[in-house]
This record gives structure tokens, sequence and C-alpha cells, in this order.
């Protein structure tokens, strides 16, 4: 354990082994503690997604309509679930970084802009607006549902279905978890060279070894 003082703001910061810190005021222990929801919901987008895969090749072995409609609906929930998950993950990885005021402006791009600030994007910056744009409309569009009839829509396994079922679909969950792991990824190999240290607690965790996907866990070092 490593205690350090900081006598501006009259307080030891302790460092416990596994670089957990707490703050004690001299006199009075106290203890803190936060966590990473981003880390969270990044877990969650990465289960959901391979839930809506398996979904769909279940659904594509199904030789019973009733069957099938059973695996269409399990696609449906997973998908919407891991685009809604990989949004909230990209907005608590903001979070994280988020200026103390308000700032103007749409949200994609204050969360841009802001991780423009901590990392070095490069040509990043510009494909993530649209697909930021993207994500945060599916997002809003189950979280915010409105109850419009449409015109069925094709799914990508050829039947027609309701507009729901159609945008929530493996391809949306896949496209979300790429574009979260895109994100975290990028962020953790880039940090500015002024941010470098907080690169291993505060830059990224992401989770969850999934064939074909990104593993990387960031350890405090």
């Amino acid at each position: 354990m490593t205690v350090s003082p900081n006598t501006a703001a009259g307080k030891l910061v302790v460092l416990s082994p596994a670089g957990i810190a707490s703050q004690a005021a001299v006199g009075t222990p106290t203890i803190q503690i936060r966590s990473y929801v981003y880390y969270t919901w990044a877990e969650i987008a990465l289960e959901q997604e391979e839930l809506a895969r398996v979904a769909r090749g279940n659904l594509l072995d199904a030789t019973d309509s009733a069957v099938g409609s059973g695996h269409l609906h399990r696609e449906y929930r997973a998908a919407m679930q891991a685009v809604a998950a990989a949004a909230h993950s990209i907005d608590g990885l903001y979070g994280v970084f988020a200026p103390p005021y308000r700032r103007q402006g749409s949200r994609q791009r204050v969360i841009l802009e802001r991780l423009k600030l901590r990392f070095a994007l490069g040509k990043k910056g510009l494909t993530w607006l649209a697909q930021f744009d993207w994500l945060d409309d599916l997002r809003d569009g189950a979280v915010h549902p409105g109850f419009v009839a449409h015109e069925p829509e094709p799914h990508p396994t050829g039947s027609n279905v309701s507009h729901e079922n159609a945008t929530y679909a493996a391809e949306a969950a896949v496209r979300a978890v790429d574009l979260l792991l895109d994100v975290l990824t990028t962020c953790v190999a880039n940090p500015k060279t002024w941010f470098h240290k907080d690169r291993s607690t505060a830059a990224c965790h992401t989770g969850m070894i999934r064939t074909g996907r990104v593993d990387l866990w960031c350890h405090a070092r």
C-alpha cells in the first residue's frame, strides 16, 4: 500500500496494491470508490451481440414457422440491447472525460470533440461522426420509441417483418459492437502524449473474448 500526502487538499491519497484509490480526510477516514460504468455496458453489448448471432443461426435452421418466429424475436430483443448498450458505453466513455460544464451542440459531436482532446484519433474522427449519428438514432428508437405503423420491411433472412424487426437485426448488433470496439481500442492505442500516464486506468477496459472480436484488458500498471 502506498500513502501519498496531498497537503493542498488536506488529505491523504491511499493506493491499495490493486491500484484502487481512496481518499481519507485527515482525522476523519472516508472511502470513495468509483466504477467505470462504460465497461459494464461494453460487456452487455458484447454478450447481446453474441445472443443475436446465435438467434440468427437458429432462425436460419428453423423448419417450423412458430419456432422461427421465436428465434426472430430473440434476435430482435438481443440486437436492440446490443445497440443500446454500445451507445451507452460510448456515452459512458465520454462521461469519464466530460468537461464540468455543459456544451452546446449535438451530443454525438460533443462526444467526438472531447475524445479528440484526449486521444490522437486521426482520420477516425471523420468516419466516426456518421457512425455515431447512426448509433444514436437506433438507440433513441429503442429507448424512446414511437407507436407508428409501417409497411412490412425485408429482414436479412428474406422474410417480410415489422420495421422494428428489420431495424434491430443481428447486422445492427454487429455494426454497433464493431463501432464500440473501434472506439475503445483506438483510444487505448492512441492517448495524447500528456495523457499517456492515465492510459491504463482511465482510457479503456473492454471485455469478453469473442471469436473474431477484440480481446483487450487494460490493467493498472
